[in-house]
């Protein structure tokens, strides 16, 4: 299978380095070993795809996903420490499982868009595995004029709330665990009368309450198509 790893950096020293000819390409040597320690060849192989991109291709020993994403997952854990201890932060696209050459085609196409979604969604530093992000990769095929419409009609109010984020990150929580107000207050350390105040208020601004399933996803994929979209 594939994974696509994207390396970025805060640190103004590193970003120098990168944006050296001659120093990028001690540093560049630095995470090509990284990565051949840590997937070695020839059970997995890489190949780097720009300055700041890699393509992995390691092994997968078992068809079933619990079972052949963990071992990939923690190799993907400990790049993104030891990278992170030359100031780098690396960002995983992870494909599908691929039985065969036209397969594994799609499972690089895949692990690309599970990275692009992730850092779209400004989550940079994570692993983002395309079975995750399987909604919004269907919604990429959507009419971009459509989708932008029907995400404005739905988040014209919500975009001027000052505490967006706030509610944002109360809806996507309630989303995750939707018959468990207990658990989703716990989640964000708040009471749950916080959390049923939050929950009246996204409904009073967007018309949608988070409640009802059917006005729930209505809201979720106008998030998602926003997000697509910005």
């Amino acid at each position: 299978m594939c994974l696509v790893l994207e390396i970025n950096s805060r640190d103004t020293n590193v970003l120098e380095r990168l944006n050296d000819p001659i120093r990028r390409i001690s540093l560049l040597s630095d995470i090509q070993d990284i990565l051949r320690t840590i997937f070695p060849e020839p059970s997995c192989f890489a190949s780097a795809l720009g300055p700041n991109r890699y393509a992995v291709f390691p092994a997968v020993e078992s068809s079933q996903l619990s079972a052949w994403f963990e071992p990939i997952g923690e190799r993907c854990r400990k790049c993104a420490a030891e990278t992170a201890e030359i100031g780098l932060t690396l960002s995983t696209g992870v494909g599908t499982h691929a039985k065969s050459v036209e397969e594994l085609h799609f499972s690089y196409c895949n692990a690309w868009k599970a990275l692009s979604i992730g850092l779209r969604k400004k989550e940079p530093g994570r692993i983002h595995r395309i079975e995750d992000y399987l909604v919004e990769d269907l919604l990429t095929t959507v009419n971009v004029r459509k989708g932008r419409r029907f995400s404005q009609m739905m988040l014209e109010s919500f975009r001027n709330l000052s505490d967006r984020e706030e509610m944002l990150r109360t809806f996507k929580a309630w989303c995750e665990f939707p018959c468990s107000p207990g658990t989703v207050a716990e989640k964000l350390n708040i009471h749950r009368n916080t959390l049923q105040y939050r929950l009246d208020k996204i409904q009073k601004v967007t018309g949608a309450d988070p409640r009802s399933f059917r006005q729930a996803f209505r809201l979720y994929i106008a998030l998602a198509l926003d997000m697509l979209h910005e």
